[in-house]
């Protein structure tokens, strides 16, 4: 142990025999002094008068000295000991009592059993305490190693770099403005644990009533985001956030025709679940939605796109499991009953206001167009498709007319019947 001020030292006991001097020459002046104990005066000494150091010996080996500036080497240039079982026992400088260090204290191995009171630095490559009190205004410095669990009852100020190898054990938390940190919020009857990142808060509900109950639970204040580790400067950010509205999780990658943006279950292919519970909930999507792979079709609401061994494109089942429509990949739709919203429904054909059509007419049209009046031509229909409702419409409207000359043609064949008969 080195000091570069004075120490406060206590020898109770020395193995040797040397002798006191008196630097005016009087009373015990180079008498030999006992070992079982002496009487001196104020002025008597022990040590040297010359540009010496007092020099400590065992086994004729330096174990100590009293430098000339008054500081005190023990073991000077030994060896960095291991800490023994009974550490007291074994090392260079034991204190029964109270040590004041007035100044700084450099160790290489410093060990106290009960505590260090100290005002000023306290430096050293290893400390080895129970308890280190100081004023508010000093700390420790240089590479402190702490071997056994670190257990803080209050606050704790670190001005640089510090490694835990083992425990650290906090009762309350860390706190870096007094108010953010990381706080612990032990578990109460059925409340899990909970562990608070950011700002600490009071009151806040761990989960939904049917959630699953965990043993605790990990709570963030403010936006938590995720980014690229490997290239932490990249537009690659995910972002978890709740405001009074809602709750949000947004990538801040791609766009509306990028594949990429947020991916779920991309790489494990795991089932995904949304509100699938037993309270349900309503799913909203954006303005396009793709099932199947990505088509960046930002034309299309809905796009569905069947993978290869897929037969059917949608399939609606009812609540045992029967399939009631089918939209198939090829395009064919199965469904059990379909029905078709139109407006104007040709009953106004039996109006008597409705001018039917000779059927000269009808044949000139024929001949001219080959379709009905009123359809369009089978080229436009298989280009484009057709209207079903219109279809319909148009269809019921020419039965309809059918219907009307076949009333007009048996009113006719009526007439010629009893024509021939009279």
């Amino acid at each position: 142990m080195n000091t570069t001020s004075k120490i406060t030292l206590t020898l109770s006991f020395f193995s040797f025999v040397t002798f006191a001097q008196n630097p005016n020459g009087a009373g015990n002046a180079n008498t030999q002094w006992k070992i079982n104990g002496n009487t001196a005066s104020s002025t008597d000494f022990m040590g040297t008068t010359n540009n010496q150091s007092l020099i400590f010996k065992t086994n004729n080996i330096e174990r100590a000295k009293i430098g000339l500036l008054g500081d005190v080497i023990i073991n000077e240039g030994g060896f960095f000991r291991p800490l023994p079982s009974n550490p007291i026992a074994a090392y260079m400088l034991k204190v029964g009592g109270s040590g004041a260090f007035e100044g700084e204290l450099n160790s290489r191995n410093l060990f106290v059993q009960e505590y260090i009171t100290y005002m000023k630095s306290l430096k050293g490559p290893r400390i080895d305490v129970d308890t280190i009190r100081m004023d508010s205004t000093r700390g420790i410095f240089g590479k402190t190693k702490i071997f056994g669990d670190v257990n803080i009852k209050q606050d704790l100020l670190v001005e640089g770099t510090t490694t835990l190898r083992n425990n650290l054990i906090t009762e309350k938390g860390f706190t870096f403005d007094g108010t953010n940190g990381f706080s612990y919020i032990p578990s109460n009857g059925s409340s899990p644990k909970i562990f608070q990142y950011g700002n600490k808060v009071s009151g806040i509900g761990t989960n939904c009533a049917a959630g699953p109950q965990s043993w605790a639970n990990h709570q963030f204040g403010g936006i938590l985001q995720i980014y690229d580790y490997n290239n932490p400067t990249s537009s690659g950010l995910l972002n978890l956030q709740t405001w009074a509205g809602g709750s949000s999780i947004d990538a801040s990658v791609g766009g509306q025709t990028v594949a990429g943006g947020l991916l779920l279950n991309y790489f494990c292919g795991n089932n995904t679940f949304i509100n699938t519970g037993q309270y349900g909930g309503i799913v909203s999507m954006g303005k396009i939605v793709e099932i199947g792979m990505p088509i960046n079709d930002i034309t299309t609401a809905l796009h569905i796109k069947a993978n290869t061994g897929q037969s059917n494109g949608i399939v609606l089942r009812d609540a045992n499991n029967a399939r009631n429509f089918v939209v198939k990949s090829d395009g064919y739709v199965y469904a059990r009953a379909i029905e078709i919203s139109v407006n104007n429904f040709p009953d106004y054909v039996f109006s008597k206001d409705y001018k039917l059509k000779d059927i000269s007419e009808i044949e000139s049209f024929i001949n001219k167009n080959n379709h009905l009046e009123g359809f369009k031509s089978a080229k436009e229909y298989e280009s484009n498709g057709l209207s079903v409702g219109e279809i319909i419409k148009l269809q019921q409207e020419k039965i309809e007319e059918l219907t009307l000359y076949l009333i007009e043609q048996n009113k006719r064949i009526n007439l010629l019947e009893k024509k021939v008969g009279n």
